[in-house]
């Protein structure tokens, strides 16, 4: 599933590949038109003969602001990636859900094998009000925070673990288990620790290794597990190279030498090294 770093890279890549362009035309074949729609004529209509001037972010949700001050809102979902054409000719058998055509410089398509990407049009001054936009948490790299405000938030919750508040979207928007692993390795603190344990200088220690994890993994253009893994040019990420801790198990750690273990966690597995976080 993309998560922040990822979303993120195909932000970028939208920006610098469709800002200023206007739409011609919009074809719907998926699902997933948030319910703000009476139906996917409506989408058509809010996005199509507009232009798109800048694109933004809110962790999962990339945000493309139109004319007329309205926002199209793409979630990737667990499988979405976009697609690029820069000519009329898309390859055949992609698992196209949404594309979009301008007057110029061809087209951008949103690719999803589960149909689980949601997307939208709507009002900026009503973007707020949209539940799945609403509940979202603080953005590390969309809106940077003073750490003592990312530590206010961790402790509205003192006795929950830290991997689980990493994880959860109403406090920090888009974190998931990977990166989670990750900045909780960086930052030299188990997983199962709690926000009533931490010391100040542990949750300014465990908010830097969090951006810094985070902007280092856009600057590798995220993960690429699977051949589906790509951005909209097909290239793969180069944060795997990057991984510390995650799915890791049994092997050597690069900081200490020691072994890399995996624990049960919320029905799934986290990864972590004994000796380095505490």
């Amino acid at each position: 599933m993309p998560e922040l770093p990822e979303v993120e890279v195909a932000r970028r890549q939208l920006e610098r590949e469709v800002a200023g362009r206007k739409v011609r035309s919009v074809d719907v074949q998926g699902k997933g038109v948030v319910a703000v729609h009476r139906s996917k004529a409506d989408f058509t209509k809010r996005l199509a003969d507009h232009k798109v001037k800048s694109f933004d972010r809110r962790g999962l949700w990339i945000l493309g602001k139109l004319d007329k001050d309205d926002i199209w809102a793409v979630s990737p979902g667990a499988t979405g990636r976009f697609f690029r054409a820069k000519s009329g000719k898309v390859p055949r058998g992609l698992p196209i859900k949404l594309s979009v055509s301008f007057t110029t410089g061809g087209s951008v398509h949103l690719l999803d094998t589960d149909d689980t990407a949601k997307k939208f049009v709507v009002a900026k001054d009503e973007l707020a009000d949209v539940p799945e936009i609403a509940a979202l948490g603080l953005d590390p790299l969309e809106t940077p925070v003073p750490w003592s405000t990312f530590g206010g938030v961790l402790r509205t919750q003192p006795r929950a673990k830290l991997k689980a508040l990493l994880q959860d979207d109403s406090l920090v928007a888009g974190l998931g288990s990977l990166y989670s692993d990750e900045i909780l390795f960086h930052a030299g603190l188990r997983y199962d620790r709690s926000p009533d344990s931490l010391s100040a200088h542990e949750i300014r220690r465990l908010y830097r290794s969090m951006v810094e994890t985070l902007a280092s993994a856009v600057k590798h253009g995220g993960v690429s597990f699977d051949t589906d893994d790509v951005d909209m040019f097909g290239n793969r990420g180069e944060f795997d190279t990057e991984i510390e801790v995650y799915q890791r198990q049994g092997e050597t750690c690069h900081r200490c030498r020691g072994t890399i273990e995996r624990a049960r966690f919320q029905k799934k597995y986290t990864f972590y090294c004994p000796a380095c976080q505490s």
